[in-house]
């Protein structure tokens, strides 16, 4: 029998044999890492060390990893977790808990992230795809919980919970989103800033600070359907140009404290959506901004169901409109230049200057470039 001291050793010796042979072939090379252990297979960054970043490389990940990992330069790299395993920031808030750089074909997949001054942060023209993943209690000085900066990913059936800044942030960025849940991010739920681009069916946005999704600088989100609850301010804020379309069937926007719908120099058609009882008003078409809005329902919002002022316009067909609260208008235009056309709608407009359907211009995205919180200076 072996001594103890010397079994340990030929233990050890035997992982670290394994791991090597397991990443010496070229092309398809499967690893795997057990955060519960100690050596080289006890730690994510010890086995992407010994990868080669041109090879088509996946990494089972078990256990609870205690450790920041930084992906760079890697093409078709996944990291597949086993049930349970969590990758938790070492840095007490000061790093991302995982930073993805100019990296083509990232997967993360199936990981509890928890921590950092951000959760993902994918970066220097990367593509990440990011599956099944739970984020939460991130952004302490950081973006947010899932960040995107000239960058390209994905977002799929994930949850994103408790950031200290944003839920989502993107910069020069494109974005799918699918069966995603935002909640209770201190800052805005979803920042969409810079010409990126946010599309996707079958989210949800509750409980943010801010605005539940904030789309700015020459931004375009496409939003349908979803579900917009519960934020402090406007459920979904559009300035500096920029263009959103939400709606489709199961599409509600209801209980933000803010408007349902504000917008600032910017476009959005809205369609067979539900905008109630927002504390701020139903929707506000602002500066230059205009709006089409097709099968949706517009009711018990204080105030107004919707303001249109500041040489701004609204195309309504075929909704309802009506009843707001009590001693609310359906829909009001200040008394700046206002255009409302209407056709197949309930609604009683006030102050409206009213264009007949069959005369109305097609909509072109406004000019302005107001916004009204600029996009935090990227590092």
């Amino acid at each position: 029998m072996l001594p103890a001291k010397l079994t340990l050793a030929v233990t050890v010796c035997a992982a670290t044999l394994s791991l090597l042979t397991a990443v010496a072939h070229a092309g398809n090379v499967n690893a795997k890492v057990n955060c519960n252990s100690s050596g080289a297979i006890g730690k994510i960054a010890n086995v992407l060390k010994r990868l080669n970043p041109t090879d088509t490389n996946t990494v089972h990940v078990s256990g609870y990893c205690h450790e920041n990992v930084v992906i760079h330069g890697f093409d078709r790299l996944s990291l597949i977790a086993e049930p349970g395993a969590v990758i938790a920031d070492a840095t007490s808030g000061q790093a991302s808990v995982v930073d993805i750089s100019d990296s083509q074909d990232v997967v993360l997949q199936d990981f509890t992230i928890q921590g950092g001054n951000n959760g993902v942060y994918c970066w220097d023209f990367s593509f990440c795809r990011l599956i099944r993943l739970k984020v939460e209690q991130t952004g302490a000085g950081g973006f947010g919980g899932v960040v995107v900066i000239n960058s390209q990913g994905q977002l799929i059936d994930s949850t994103v919970q408790g950031s200290s800044a944003d839920g989502i942030w993107m910069f020069g960025s494109k974005l799918q989103w699918r069966n995603v849940t935002v909640s209770n991010a201190q800052g805005n739920g979803v920042t969409v800033s810079a010409r990126s681009q946010l599309n996707g069916p079958n989210n949800t946005v509750k409980g943010s600070g801010l605005a539940g999704v904030y789309v700015t600088n020459g931004s375009n989100a496409t939003i349908v359907p979803v579900a917009i609850t519960g934020n402090g301010q406007s459920g979904i804020s559009v300035t500096g140009g920029s263009t959103l379309t939400v709606g489709g069937i199961g599409t509600v926007v209801t209980d933000n404290q803010g408007a349902g719908i504000a917008m600032q120099g910017s476009h959005v058609d809205l369609f067979n959506g539900l905008v109630a009882n927002n504390q701020g008003g139903g929707v506000v078409v602002f500066w230059e901004s205009s709006l089409t809005s097709q099968g949706s329902t517009v009711t018990n919002n204080p105030n107004f169901g919707v303001l249109i002022d500041f040489v701004s316009f609204a195309y309504i067909d075929s909704g309802t409109f009506t009843p707001q609260q009590a001693g609310a208008v359906d829909i009001f235009c200040g008394s700046d230049v206002a255009v409302l056309t209407i056709s197949n709608t309930q609604a009683t407009p006030v102050n409206c200057p009213v264009v007949a359907a069959a005369a109305r211009a097609v909509p072109v995205v406004p000019r302005s470039l107001l916004v009204p919180r600029p996009p935090q200076a990227v590092q």
